[in-house]
């Protein structure tokens, strides 16, 4: 059975800026960043089709130009997409087929602009 690596980003919003790999682990098991205003962000430990890898918070366009937010949810990945009229929230099982037919087009803090879409 292969390890899944964990790993962080962080978007600093005093400095509207994406961080990696700035962080430690503190003796009670937490991960700790130097900065207070730090919005931490988990590898779901998958790649997208072109091997970009897909963190919390990233925007997806997968199947038929479907567009959606990768989310922790209740111990879960998920993947929280609009079909209009209605939202849908489903779980990412699976999600490591449809992850290589997926393209990360941003994430929500830096591309916000493309959930109006």
């Amino acid at each position: 059975m292969e390890n899944r690596v964990i790993r962080f980003r962080a978007w600093l919003p005093k400095i509207n800026k994406m961080e990696c790999g700035l962080f430690g682990l503190r003796s009670d098991g937490m991960v700790s960043f130097n900065d207070e205003g730090a919005i931490l962000m988990q590898f779901t430990g998958l790649k997208a089709k072109d091997k970009k890898e897909i963190y919390e918070s990233d925007i997806v366009r997968f199947y038929g130009g479907t567009t959606g937010i990768i989310k922790f949810i209740n111990g879960s990945w998920k993947i929280e997409y609009t079909i209009m009229p209605y939202r849908a929230v489903a779980k990412i099982v699976g999600f490591a087929s449809l992850s290589k037919h997926s393209e990360i087009i941003g994430n929500i803090y830096e591309h916000s602009h493309l959930l109006n879409s």
